[in-house]
């Protein structure tokens, strides 16, 4: 589902909502990344207009990073550059270089995916970044933003699907707002994990029967998307929480171990593995990106080329099994793909430093004055082993998201 402006009234309208979004974004900047993580479906609207090329989510992380930059300049928050920003900088310089050597009739939309899911999610990150070491409550705030925000899209597009809305593939998968059930799964199956820690670590009644509900609507709409990876990699993110949760009983880590298996057998059952299966499709899409990558290895094809070079090479690979595959269901590969062996370097350089953060914060638990450390960390480890059969990340929702909870790791 995509929503495109281009009538004068549609921009007028969409020029009224940045305007009050960036009155908001002067008077209160931190508010304004919350409402960013919230309405980050809103990439969904694009603006077309002359050479003008867009999306309403672009200008609200825009808007957001400027009320946040206002606010520095005036010396009220420090400017303080996150622990990954050395890894993001290659990912976006490997993009950048990627994007220079893509053929010309491709540059245009490299350049417009490098602005939006390299370069803008990233100095957004930064930003939430430094609100959190600003005042460790917004740790809590930012997280609970993605559980609420995930939890209304979960529920709009369950809504939406009992009153006969076109949120429901043919094959009775939904889907929601987006094009694909894999894209809603992609941001619920993280949520899903967040909300769990929230929900374990909060100390008011009333909030934490808040993020029970939370977790629960996202539960029912991730099933109800019949993704295997989302559902699996949520079950696993879950697990991951559990054992970064020293308070958490044994026999605790032990249920949530027997849900995984639970959870992993059920989407197996969903997950056909056929001739013409979603995962014999996978196979000739990894082996078409392996195919490309022999001629791109070291610069990459450019971020959303991938289509183009698919289309180019897929004969090789019959049955054609797809035909539109803008990603190639892996994170691995797509960034490099997207980024070259610059962009992937920086990758596994942030993973190893993400690991190696996991492990120390687990061994220094007691003595961390705030006590969610284990969501986020449950939190990318769903995003990265969802990602090893597809791309959750290279979305523009997706990448703001990813930097977010990013920022909430010290």
């Amino acid at each position: 589902m995509e929503i495109i402006a281009t009538t004068p009234l549609e921009l007028i309208v969409v020029a009224a909502g940045a305007g009050l979004f960036l009155v908001l974004t002067l008077l209160r900047p931190r508010d304004a990344v919350v409402v960013v993580i919230l309405l980050t479906p809103l990439y969904l609207i694009r603006i077309r207009e002359g050479a003008l090329r867009t999306n309403a989510l672009d200008l609200l992380v825009m808007g957001a990073l400027a009320g946040f930059f206002a606010l520095w300049l005036r010396k009220k928050i420090e400017l303080s550059l996150p622990w990954w920003i050395a890894p993001a900088s290659l990912i976006i310089l490997g993009a950048a270089f990627a994007t220079i050597t893509a053929g010309f009739w491709l540059q245009l939309r490299a350049l417009g995916e490098l602005k939006s899911i390299f370069i803008l999610p990233v100095l957004f990150g930064v930003a939430a970044y430094a609100f959190v070491q600003q005042d460790v409550r917004n740790k809590k705030l930012f997280l609970a933003a993605v559980v609420v925000g995930a939890a209304l899209q979960a529920s709009g597009a369950l809504i939406g699907a009992l009153f006969g809305g076109d949120f429901v593939t043919y094959d009775m998968r939904l889907r929601g707002f987006f094009l694909s059930p894999n894209h809603l799964a992609m941001v619920l199956a993280p949520a899903l994990a967040v909300a769990l820690g929230l929900f374990l670590f909060e100390t008011t009644k009333k909030i934490r029967f808040g993020f029970g509900i939370a977790f629960g609507v996202i539960a029912i709409a991730l099933l109800f998307t019949q993704s295997s990876g989302g559902i699996i990699s949520a079950a696993l993110g879950a697990l991951t929480l559990l054992l970064l949760t020293r308070k958490i009983p044994l026999k605790a880590v032990f249920a949530a171990l027997f849900l995984v298996v639970v959870a992993t057998t059920a989407a197996f059952i969903v997950f056909d593995t056929g001739a013409r299966s979603s995962f014999a499709s996978r196979i000739m899409v990894w082996q078409a990106a392996l195919e490309i990558l022999k001629d791109h290895w070291f610069f990459g094809i450019g971020p959303g080329a991938f289509q183009y070079y698919f289309l180019s090479v897929q004969p090789q690979f019959p049955p054609y099994l797809e035909w539109a595959v803008p990603q190639p269901h892996n994170i691995f590969l797509a960034i490099w793909l997207s980024a070259g062996l610059l962009g992937l370097s920086g990758f596994l350089w942030l993973l190893f430093v993400i690991t190696k953060k996991a492990l120390l914060a687990l061994r220094h638990s007691s003595s961390i004055p705030y006590s969610l450390f284990p969501i986020p960390f449950a939190a990318l480890a769903a995003i990265i082993l969802h990602g090893l059969i597809d791309t959750p990340i290279l979305k523009n929702d997706l990448a703001v998201l990813f930097v977010v909870v990013l920022a909430t790791i010290p």
